[in-house]
């Protein structure tokens, strides 16, 4: 059994998303979807920490690169997952019950995620690092279909009208119920406002995380790295403070 940390996931400290979030071995059964969809959602294997540190790059059509640093701390708990993004300047509190389909954001003093904000300029929702959106009610299961060489199986998710509207896709590989792609559509669109895709994960410490995340849409392009991580499991009567202070 391998471990994956959710975080993003980023993709986005145990990886569902993310970051924290753990993922499973290759099993020979097909679950059906309400399970599948469970196993992917929840991490198992204990409560686990991260903090993230790099760089998100952006480019738009004739436009030049701009770049921030960014850093992502999560502790995935049992029940909920909190943690921070920091995107330059400007600082974010994230929090995600379980039970819940929508996960919260609180901007720091710097300002909130406006259409000026650098999260906002980038493309980047905080849901794309922890991959909250995992959460909203699945509307169908569409056929399997391979991406990157990995099998996945397809899901079509509702955003609730809360968090704006709309519907998400998302390719979840069948062998491990990791998130690999989501392609994010408005209520009535048939091509995707956004798309975000794994491109690698990497193992530290027994887990997984996303190393690299790619979001891009029509005439823009944004990629996450992160060249620097601290994960591990919490261990009992262990306080873990993921928070980055200025």
């Amino acid at each position: 059994m391998k471990k994956v940390i959710h975080f993003f996931a980023a993709v986005s400290v145990v990886c569902a998303t993310a970051f924290p979030m753990t993922v499973c071995s290759a099993e020979t059964e097909v679950l059906p979807q309400e399970k599948f969809i469970e196993r992917a959602r929840r991490p198992g294997g204990g409560e686990t920490w991260g903090k993230f540190s790099g760089v998100a790059r952006h480019k738009r059509r004739g436009g030049e690169m701009e770049s921030a640093d960014i850093y992502f701390g999560i502790n995935l708990q049992r029940e909920r997952m909190i943690g921070q993004i920091v995107l330059g300047n400007e600082s974010y509190l994230i929090g995600q019950n379980f039970n819940n389909a929508i996960g919260t954001v609180s901007p720091g003093k710097e300002g909130g995620y406006g259409k000026n904000s650098i999260m906002s300029r980038f493309g980047i929702s905080p849901s794309d690092l922890t991959m909250s959106f995992l959460y909203y009610p699945v509307k169908k299961e569409l056929p399997d279909e391979t991406f990157k060489l990995v099998k996945c199986r397809v899901f079509e998710l509702e955003i609730p009208e809360k968090a704006g509207g709309g519907k998400v896709r998302v390719w979840i590989a069948r062998d491990y119920f990791s998130t690999l792609k989501a392609e994010f559509f408005s209520a009535s669109g048939d091509v995707p406002l956004r798309t975000l895709e794994v491109e690698s994960y990497k193992q530290q410490d027994g887990l997984y995380y996303v190393e690299t995340l790619n979001l891009y849409g029509s005439g823009w392009r944004t990629q996450i790295v992160f060249n620097q991580a601290q994960l591990g499991y919490v261990k009992p009567g262990e306080r873990v403070d993921v928070y980055q202070k200025k």
